[in-house]
Order: structure tokens, then sequence, then C-alpha cells
């Protein structure tokens, strides 16, 4: 029988596939949730630009609205005599 380095050498190479094998596991998890955390993130900050853009439609509509009811043109009835 053969105990001599061959068996050892078998030894040492198993466990660094192991190791290996355990390392990509892990960074493959790492990923998994930075992608997540990412998604969630991005998720957020396209949520408040829908709404600031909408906000902004919004404000722009209503400072038209504004604008055409106040004008500088002074109310007057037509065929009413002018005020002195």
């Amino acid at each position: 029988m053969k105990t001599g380095p061959s068996r050892w050498v078998w030894c040492v190479v198993i466990a660094l596939v192991a190791v290996q094998l355990y390392i990509v596991q892990e960074l493959l998890a790492a990923l998994a949730l930075f992608s997540v955390v990412f998604l969630a993130f991005a998720t957020l900050v396209g949520i408040v630009r829908l709404l600031q853009h909408g906000w902004e439609r919004v404000y722009n509509w209503g400072e038209g609205e504004m604008r055409s009811s106040f004008s500088r043109k002074p109310f007057r009835r037509p065929r009413s005599a002018i005020a002195r």
C-alpha cells in the first residue's frame, strides 16, 4: 500500500478545491445580496424621480392656470359704461 506523498497530494488538492468552491459560493451569495440591495435602492430612486416629475407637471399646470385667471386686463362687462 502506498501511504507516501501521493495520498497527501490528493488530500491537499481536495482541500484546495473545497476551499475554492466555498469561496465561490460565498462570493455568489454576496453578489446576490448586493444585487437585491442595489435593486431596492434603484427602485426607491426611480419612485422619487417619478414623484418629482409629477410634482413639476402639476406645479407648471397650476402656475399657468393662475396666470390666465389673474390677467392684468381689468374685468369689464360688454357694453357697459366706462367708470370715471
